[in-house]
């Protein structure tokens, strides 16, 4: 009777967590799409109101060993995480909300250099007013600029944005601590880490990417010395970090507008126009915000990037399809996207952990931003940055205050999940955590069509947070432990090609 009562307790209360949800979703797409004051205060009372619910709700008396084990799971979901007092709830809103406001301001183009090619396409001037995201964003995009230019607009987004946040982060942070404290945490980053229900979960991300390190570091050997014959030792040091502003990203995170450097020959494929025709993006298959659901959206994406399926969208010709370097040109354009992810998605919360507990002071913040980038990504700034700047900053996770790292396992479990439901589809069971080699390159798996393959997901996905990860990883794969090995099988086509790279052009490594 007890646990029927804890029960229907647990409804309501999913109910008015449900209201919660709608009023927030709502506030915030009126806020993202027509941003003003009285919308700001609504969403800082929300947050209040909220946050009285849930203290009041985490209050409550409950015998716990009276519970079964699902009630208890669902408290402590319910409850885990940062307790604010309600003063302090609503400060801390209002620090966010000003950390979105001036990451999400225009930047005014300042000081251009004599140097710079004003015979450029489209490319802005002094006094122009633009946006970080998209349009600078999508600047540092572009193969046609010199170095002097992207250089430009790298320095007057990092330079403009990143030093108005310093501070309110700091703000925040303070917040945060105090509320994790009261909570029993040491401190906001023991609160992040605990989402992902991973013991000692710094050194086991650490762990996995020093099994994944030796390709990202093939492939930025090679992207160094293709840079180092566009651009020659004036830009590029061939056995040094790379200049970040050259990898065709704001944050040197995504490198696939490199392509062409890459000599391989194709028939003018051009997916992003067409997979746009066909709505079909990586967004729009996304899961949840767990690493575990981050994973699966991308999972399957991996099934509609093999060239049998596009070929059965359209998006491939019969001639693309029957032309031997459209599947490497197609795996190539997901590696420089996907692996350079990786580290970067490591050092953004390896960085903001240590600032949570207290172990980076602040005036070196910057400084060990960059430590953080030469030496796990290989990458420096345009110019050295002193400690005035902000950098990490000019990433919107960092001010939105978005944990990073299920980035990070997320490029890791989906191929496991890829894995699984091509396994599944091709022989009607999983290798139940025994691993193997597909006979199928993995990179050519075509899910489509897989009932078993469909079946098992959906049983995985309706468990949702009622079961911790690795059991839901269990249900299709076999195995509750995350593994690197379908990641580094899926790519393995890239690295045999950087190793025959290196070794013919007598590229140094590291």
């Amino acid at each position: 009777e007890y646990q029927y009562d804890v029960e229907k307790w647990l409804n309501s209360v999913d109910a008015d967590l449900s209201q919660f949800n709608t009023l927030a979703a709502h506030l915030t797409w009126k806020l993202s799409t027509f941003p003003d004051e009285k919308t700001s205060q609504q969403a800082r009372q929300l947050g209040k109101v909220r946050n009285r619910w849930k203290n009041k709700v985490c209050e409550s008396t409950i015998r716990h060993d009276w519970t079964t084990p699902e009630q208890r799971r669902k408290i402590y979901l319910m409850c885990r995480g940062p307790k604010f007092t309600d003063q302090a709830v609503l400060e801390y809103l209002e620090v966010l909300g000003k950390l979105a406001q001036e990451y999400n301001s225009e930047v005014c183009l300042i000081g251009a250099p004599t140097c710079i090619n004003r015979t450029a396409p489209n490319f802005p001037k002094t006094g122009d007013c633009l946006y970080g995201e998209p349009d600078l964003e999508r600047i540092m995009k572009r193969t046609d600029l010199a170095p002097d230019q992207l250089k430009w607009i790298w320095l007057n987004w990092h330079n403009a944005v990143g030093p108005k946040l310093k501070d309110l982060f700091r703000l925040a942070i303070d917040y945060q601590n105090e509320a994790a404290k009261n909570n029993g945490y040491d401190n906001i980053g023991e609160v992040w880490r605990e989402e992902l229900e991973t013991p000692h979960l710094e050194k086991f991300v650490f762990g996995l990417y020093e099994e994944v390190e030796p390709l990202y570091v093939m492939l930025h050997a090679v992207v160094r010395h293709k840079l180092f014959r566009k651009y020659g030792p004036s830009e590029i040091d061939p056995k040094g970090p790379i200049p970040t502003h050259l990898l065709g990203n704001m944050w040197g995170q995504d490198w696939a507008s490199l392509m062409d450097l890459f000599e391989i020959s194709q028939k003018n494929i051009n997916l992003d126009e067409k997979l746009q025709t066909k709505n079909l993006t990586v967004k729009d298959l996304d899961g949840t915000t767990t690493a575990f659901h981050e994973s699966i959206g991308d999972a399957i994406m991996h099934g509609v990037m093999t060239p049998q399926h596009l070929h059965r969208l359209s998006l491939l010709s019969d001639d693309q399809l029957s032309d031997n370097n459209t599947e490497l040109f197609l795996l190539f354009q997901q590696a420089l996207s996907k692996i350079p992810e990786i580290p970067f998605s490591l050092i953004v919360d390896k960085y903001r952990w240590d600032i949570f507990k207290g172990a980076i002071p602040y005036e070196e913040w910057n400084d060990y931003f960059w430590y953080l980038n030469k030496k796990y990504r290989g990458i420096v700034p345009p110019e050295n940055r002193n400690s005035r700047y902000f950098d990490a900053g000019a990433k919107f996770h960092i001010p939105d205050n978005t944990p990073y790292i299920r980035y990070f396992l997320s490029s890791i479990i989906q191929m496991q999940i890829f894995k699984s439901i091509c396994e599944l589809s091709l022989y009607g069971k999983t290798s139940e955590g025994g691993y193997e080699e597909n006979n199928l390159p993995l990179h050519k798996c075509d899910i489509y069509g897989s009932k078993n393959g469909g079946k098992k997901l959906l049983a995985m996905m309706e468990k949702g947070s009622s079961v911790r990860w690795p059991e839901a990883l269990s249900l299709i794969s076999g195995t509750p432990y995350i593994s690197t090995k379908p990641f580094l099988e899926y790519y393995k086509p890239i690295y045999r090609w950087l190793k025959q790279y290196v070794e013919l052009n007598n590229v140094y490594v590291g």
